[in-house]
């Protein structure tokens, strides 16, 4: 898996639409994961959209490309090759300088910058985005905003909410969002979230409250230390000083983060840091912890408009999760899970897949990705996960292979058929 380092080297890149689709593909699997650099990557949006902005007047409304090319010779593949390059350099020194520059040292680099955007200028949508939810109850001080614009308004109830919108709370305040599929957020004083669609939210800082609808999708909650993954629930996530404590009141989810991950039922917790190299839930009473979300009722008036014109919005009933089980594997070395498929007509828009491989205890042995080009190269209709060398599965009786779509990729879906190969028995080795 890429480090926030290495994605954030990309990430201009792909603002351009300049990734291929591999590398277009681990960006957008690390953002599904990974809160900050999907805030650096909002933040970077909302740079290039400024500068947009500023010189909009000055604009070139004709293209000079057939002009230029009659006066120049046909350009040899090194050379494009040499200009990518450059492009690629340039960015690794000047994405830091706007990142930590004085204001009007940022400003001067804007603007030289500026002048390589003029021509190859995209048109403004003008859109707002849709509608994906509402707010349904509102106790003191809250804002909301776009990620893109630091333009903020007072939230309002009954206020609709559109996707890639930011809320805040502080003092006093908390906050109720109604998601179209029957999904509610509560938001608890001096917190704030970004809701990016209807199945995910980001959560910056601050306590939110989430009873998950079921349309048969995954929910996807991320936070600085990890992320929280559902289909339908009660939790609770609490963001603070460096890490993130989730609590199960209802259902199952799955917390993970770059080297672990774990199930979590019914009155179970557990804490994601830096500091906590294995996750393991422990037992709470939930009422206690998510008391707090008591107070927080939706209005009924705004319950009642909420119900007539957002809550179907967008449900649909998906294939879920693949769930495989092999068995017969002790005293055994696995060296590879093999993943078979059979071909299909598509040439794009397949989902990519999330792999989670445990033992029959539940324990977490690995975890893995089966990317959305796989499925898109019709050459390819396999793929071996290899077990890593400090995996061992002696003493283990069954493997638990978990598949999830990530519908962020596509929604074409893949059969697959799913074996454990080349197995050694470890007497031998």
């Amino acid at each position: 898996m890429a480090s926030c380092a290495q994605i954030e080297l990309l990430l201009q890149g792909y603002i351009d639409g300049e990734l291929d689709k591999r590398e277009r593909a681990a960006l957008e699997h690390h953002l599904n994961h990974c809160a900050s650099c999907s805030q650096v990557l909002a933040q970077q949006e909302h740079c290039v959209q400024t500068v947009r902005s500023v010189l909009h007047a000055s604009r070139l409304q004709g293209d000079l490309t057939p002009a230029v090319l009659a006066h120049l010779p046909e350009m040899d593949s090194h050379i494009r090759r040499r200009r990518r390059t450059w492009i690629r350099q340039t960015e690794h020194w000047l994405l830091p300088i706007l990142r930590t520059a004085a204001p009007a040292v940022a400003v001067s680099v804007l603007v030289i910058v500026a002048i390589g955007l003029l021509i190859s200028w995209p048109p403004s949508s003008g859109s707002s985005g849709e509608v994906i939810g509402m707010i349904t109850q509102q106790l003191g001080r809250a804002q909301q905003s776009h990620v893109t614009s630091t333009e903020t308004r007072s939230t309002e109830l009954a206020g609709r909410v559109h996707g890639n919108e930011r809320f805040e709370t502080f003092d006093g305040g908390q906050l109720m969002i109604s998601l179209a599929g029957d999904t509610r957020v509560k938001l608890d004083a001096n917190t704030r979230v970004v809701v990016q669609n209807t199945r995910k939210v980001a959560v910056e800082k601050g306590r939110v409250w989430l009873n998950v609808g079921k349309d048969g999708r995954h929910f996807r909650v991320l936070t600085p230390e990890g992320a929280v993954m559902v289909f339908g629930t009660t939790f609770d996530v609490n963001v603070v000083y460096g890490s993130t404590v989730v609590t199960v009141k209802e259902g199952e989810v799955q917390v993970e983060n770059l080297n672990d991950f774990t199930s979590m039922t019914s009155g179970d917790q557990v804490r994601l840091a830096d500091d906590v190299a294995q996750l393991t839930p422990f037992k709470v009473e939930p009422e206690t912890v998510m008391a707090w979300a008591d107070r927080i009722q939706a209005d009924p008036a705004a319950e009642q408009i909420y119900s007539k014109e957002i809550k179907s919005l967008g449900t649909r009933v998906v294939q879920a999760e693949k769930v495989f089980i092999i068995n017969g594997v002790d005293a055994q070395q696995v060296e590879s899970i093999s993943f078979h498929w059979k071909p299909d007509t598509r040439v794009d828009g397949h989902s990519g897949y999330d792999v989670y491989i445990s033992d029959d205890r539940g324990e977490a042995l690995i975890k893995g990705r089966l990317e959305a080009d796989l499925f898109a190269d019709k050459s390819h209709s396999s793929f071996e996960m290899a077990v890593p060398g400090n995996v061992s599965l002696s003493g283990v009786r069954m493997l638990q292979i978990k598949i999830v779509p990530d519908s962020s990729t596509g929604s074409v879906e893949t059969a697959f058929d799913v074996s454990a190969t080349r197995i050694r028995s470890e007497a031998g080795l």
